[in-house]
């Protein structure tokens, strides 16, 4: 692998696991994006105040999942640009094996 692809090959590594790492980070506060709603005396508001705290919840747990996916699929493809060099350089040692013979 020329070695400017191989460094871009492992930024996109890098930024990856930086994806999964912040991701561990968002989970680590989800109790702070949905948090428990007191009684307010009207029960109106009261189930208002816990449905938007319900949905805070599921938009933290929604981005929290989103960036892990991203994570993944940028760590993927660092492992498939790796593959594929790999790959290429196989088959090209191949081929020059059956020419030389």
């Amino acid at each position: 692998m020329a070695d400017r692809l191989k460094a871009t090959v492992e930024h996109i590594d890098d930024a990856g696991r930086g994806f999964h790492r912040e991701a561990l980070h968002l989970g680590e506060f989800k109790h702070l994006a949905s948090p428990p709603t007191p009684g307010v005396g009207d029960a109106a508001l009261s189930s208002a105040l816990l449905r938007l705290s319900e949905a805070f919840g599921i938009g933290h747990e929604l981005l929290t999942n989103l960036v892990t996916k991203h994570g993944g699929n940028l760590r993927a493809a660092a492992s498939d640009y790796r593959n594929q060099d790999i790959d290429t350089r196989k088959i090209l040692d191949d081929l020059m094996g059956k020419v030389s013979k």
